[in-house]
């Protein structure tokens, strides 16, 4: 029987990371029939995440004290998806599949995680007007290229 672990990264996340994360877990945990009894009701669930992206709006435009509340808003945010991630890694669910339709992450026993890429080199050449060339050397294992 194949031991399936439910990855507790999400604590890492950066504020918008987590919730686009938050946003996902609603979306798979709503109505999903392979977890029926979870320890945090989806309603709860719906206004903790109500709560930070509220609080994570107001601490982009606000002070100290907004920062604060947000901070609050993720640790009860973060405690209620520990809770939640226990219960899924409690079920001995054993295919794949039906752990990540829970939204979670699995943790994939003798993988190693990927080493990071390396930046790329690049220059800029403006010397036509209006436009902005690049030179970029490729990286080796790149699937794609994020400019800003």
């Amino acid at each position: 029987m194949k031991n399936i672990r439910v990855a507790l990264s999400f604590a890492t996340l950066n504020n918008d990371e987590l919730n686009s994360f938050l946003i996902l877990l609603l979306v798979c945990l709503k109505n999903n029939p392979l977890f029926p009894n979870l320890p945090v009701k989806y309603a709860d669930l719906a206004a903790l995440v109500a709560t930070y992206q509220t609080r994570l709006t107001a601490a982009q435009l606000g002070g100290p004290k907004d920062t604060a509340a947000l901070n609050e808003a993720r640790d009860a945010v973060i405690a209620a998806l520990r809770q939640i991630a226990g219960y899924i890694q409690s079920l001995g669910l054993t295919n794949e599949s039906d752990v990540l339709s829970s939204g979670f992450d699995i943790i994939i026993p003798g993988k190693t995680p990927r080493q990071p890429l390396t930046q790329p080199q690049f220059t800029l050449d403006n010397s036509v007007p209006g436009q902005l060339g690049m030179n970029l050397s490729a990286v080796p294992n790149a699937k794609a290229y994020h400019v800003q």
